[in-house]
């Protein structure tokens, strides 16, 4: 998150071809399996992402999030790595 005169400002997510997401979408859960997180108090996109950034920008493109804003109870998709043997 960058900030500027005092203010934060979200990432961006680019608007991507419906299409072009579905096939991204159908990469990624070939290659990772998806967990599903729910939000806690205090959490923010920052800290499920472990502070990485371009994980941060999947989690926002993967739920079709246009803000980091996040709701309490809110259910998260979650790329992570498979498991061995999968």
């Amino acid at each position: 998150i960058q900030v500027k005169k005092g203010k934060k400002v979200a990432p961006q997510v680019p608007k991507v071809d419906p299409a072009k997401l579905a096939a991204w979408k159908r990469d990624i859960e070939s290659k990772a399996d998806i967990e599903i997180y729910t939000v806690k108090k205090n959490d923010t996109l920052y800290s499920i992402a472990n502070g990485d950034e371009d994980l941060i920008r999947i989690i926002m493109a993967y739920n079709d999030l246009q803000t980091v804003d996040l709701e309490v109870g809110q259910q998260l998709k979650i790329p992570v790595e498979k498991a061995s043997g999968n």
